[in-house]
């Protein structure tokens, strides 16, 4: 099986011992990225409007997904880099949507009546 290496698996050069081209290798790219975009989506979340949120996010894995690798001559990108992508966009958004319900919640005067400090 050949496999052609992309930008976006910068991941490997820090792995001592050699890759092989399987599923793993595919996988540990996708939340490499997902690692990467879930900040974006976290933030994104947080715009008032909706297609000013999505924006980023979308124009950031088109930027890096297809417009840089198309731009230094790599070769498409596995659909799994894409999937990455959108699962991490979507981890971020819900993310902040968790912390704004616990910023509300652990931070209401209620809690601390009850403190013993």
């Amino acid at each position: 099986m050949e496999l052609a290496l992309s930008p976006s698996q910068g991941w490997s050069v820090l792995f001592p011992w050699g890759i092989d081209s399987s599923r793993p290798f595919r996988l540990v790219t996708a939340i490499w990225i997902a690692g990467f975009i879930l900040p974006v989506g976290y933030f994104a979340a947080g715009v008032r409007s909706r297609p000013m949120g999505v924006a980023p996010i979308a124009l950031g894995l088109v930027a890096g997904l297809w417009v840089l690798p198309r731009l230094a001559g790599y070769p498409p990108v596995h659909w799994s880099e894409w999937a990455g992508g959108a699962a991490g966009a979507a981890l971020g958004w819900a993310l902040y949507g968790i912390a704004g319900y616990l910023q509300g919640r652990c931070g209401s005067h209620s809690t601390s009546a009850y403190s013993s400090s």
